[in-house]
């Protein structure tokens, strides 16, 4: 994108918008760095809670085979009882996938992206406001 510095007429509005411009750069820096931390972070656990759901899964399959070939008796009580335990289980992972799995890594991810996007876009503004200053600086000479 193009800024239309060309419009400042002298070096203290430009001073003035690289100070702004240069603690904005900063503050997405920071944000950039918080952001990347977590997503490392993310990554392992998103990969941990997608195993744990497979297993999860896996298991169920597994019991609704038993519990299909087993008459009605304290056994199969037991096994209904495994069962809820691990749909409570799946249910509990589901909800962990949100806060702390590839969801949450996916959001992360997007919104890394965007910092670095305005990251780029201030930086470029940065530099056509420092050549626009040096313009101003060797006019005034």
């Amino acid at each position: 994108m193009t800024y239309s510095v060309n419009d400042l007429k002298t070096v203290g509005e430009c001073d003035e918008l690289l100070r702004t411009f240069n603690k904005r750069r900063g503050d997405l820096l920071a944000r950039q760095a918080r952001l990347q931390y977590m997503e490392t972070r993310l990554q392992g656990t998103a990969a941990e809670v997608e195993t744990e759901i497979r297993m999860v899964l896996a298991e169920l399959a597994f019991l609704d085979t038993i519990l299909a070939t087993l008459p009605e008796g304290p056994t199969k009580a037991d096994y209904l009882n495994d069962r809820n335990r691990q749909q409570t289980k799946l249910y509990q992972l589901e909800r962990k996938r949100t806060t702390t799995g590839s969801f949450a890594l996916l959001d992360k991810q997007r919104e890394l992206v965007s910092v670095e996007g305005d990251l780029s876009q201030t930086d470029q503004l940065i530099a056509d406001l420092t050549a626009r200053r040096a313009e101003l600086v060797g006019g005034a000479s």
